[in-house]
């Protein structure tokens, strides 16, 4: 099974980790790619029931802050143990538009 979008099965944060569905991947070479690339200990691999609830679509404020979702509780564990701060807000009933916290949101300024 692929995914719609990118921000489905691959989130990267600031401190040099990742949140990675490989299955979600096309082309399983990529994935493989990713996880040499951040380090398999600095990956959390999702599986397709958390893709589906969109457990890799987080929003990064900074590169050691966070927002997330407050039922995905072992991403939230996962980027905690790694030194990241969590906001968790209840936003589930927008995951059942297909969508979460990257899809709803639109920075104004960019540098």
């Amino acid at each position: 099974m692929n995914a719609l979008h990118l921000d489905c099965c691959f989130q990267p944060f600031g401190l040099g980790h990742a949140i990675i569905h490989k299955e979600g991947f096309k082309n399983p070479e990529d994935a493989e790619w990713l996880i040499n690339y951040f380090g398999e200990e600095n990956c959390l691999f999702i599986d397709s029931e958390q893709m589906y609830n969109m457990g890799a679509n987080l929003f990064s404020i900074d590169k050691d802050h966070v927002i997330s979702e407050i039922n995905l509780e072992q991403t939230n564990t996962f980027l905690e143990s790694k030194g990241y701060t969590v906001e968790k807000i209840k936003y589930s009933e927008i995951a059942k538009m297909e969508g979460l916290l990257r899809c709803s949101t639109m920075p104004l300024i960019r540098d």
